[in-house]
């Protein structure tokens, strides 16, 4: 039997657009296409909802959508936290202890304050690119009793893998770790992850898991290509990603994304 995909899952950063290369006219195109015929068209990010918003309001995308690494969703239409995962004060006291030892940038995400543990140019630009209140704080065990939806180590990619596979070792039943980018090492509550915020909605909308498609590039896709009923890889994304995918799309400066939603609405496999 013909399926019938009626949920499309879009990574952002490195899927559809990057810093230097914005999201490209055919894949707006492809993307409003879609939600012409009645898909539904979510973004399933590491961005804090903010950032997000600005790609979604750009992409004209109305849907509920999937934000910091999907620790929350919210309902663009009505305005409603559909669901947000914060960090328990044990998981954040965990996660302190395992950082406790770390030389380099610390940054906590509560509400729309980013607090870092050393101001640094980076800190700063990132700050003021996310349009978040910045507080440097000394001692980070001083923020376990604030709500957190995400803790996030930056480093050298090789540091950075390493600490990834400690906390993973250590710490697997208690927290949650991914990373977005080769030198971010995210912190998030066991149950938050792209696969799981995307099963959740795709529950929520009562669609199936088999009528779901996702695209992504990096290591924090992983898990959410492979719950997808059709999982895509940019191919210039993380091997371990496109080892795991159902499908390979061109590079994302070669309109990749772009020419599989195409081929997808034009052999009718989106309704």
């Amino acid at each position: 039997m013909k399926i019938m995909y009626k949920l499309v899952a879009l990574d952002i950063d490195g899927t559809i657009c990057s810093r230097n290369f914005p999201i490209s006219i055919r894949t707006r195109n492809a993307i409003a296409k879609l939600m012409e015929i009645g898909c539904i068209v979510t973004l399933v990010t590491g961005r804090i909802f903010e950032s997000a918003l600005n790609i979604a309001t750009e992409l004209k995308i109305k849907s509920p959508i999937i934000s910091s690494q999907g620790s929350e969703i919210r309902d663009l239409k009505t305005g409603i936290t559909l669901k947000r995962q914060y960090l328990t004060k044990k998981m954040t006291q965990v996660a302190l202890e395992a950082l406790s030892t770390w030389k380099h940038e610390i940054i906590a995400y509560h509400d729309d304050n980013i607090y870092a543990n050393v101001r640094t140019p980076w800190v700063e630009e990132y700050s003021k690119r996310n349009h978040q209140n910045l507080t440097i704080v000394n001692d980070f065990s001083s923020l376990a009793s604030k709500e957190l939806i995400r803790l996030v180590a930056i480093g050298n990619k090789h540091k950075i893998s390493n600490l990834e596979q400690y906390i993973k070792k250590e710490f697997e039943n208690e927290l949650r770790c991914t990373r977005s980018l080769e030198n971010f090492c995210e912190i998030i509550h066991p149950d938050s992850g792209k696969d799981n915020a995307l099963a959740w909605l795709s529950n929520h909308l009562g669609i199936s898991q088999h009528e779901t498609v996702a695209f992504g590039n990096g290591y924090d896709d992983v898990q959410m290509i492979c719950w997808a009923g059709l999982g895509i890889a940019v191919m210039d994304g993380v091997k371990d990603l496109i080892k795991k995918s159902d499908k390979i799309a061109e590079p994302m400066i070669e309109d990749g994304v772009a020419k599989i939603l195409e081929d997808l609405i034009n052999t009718d496999m989106i309704s």
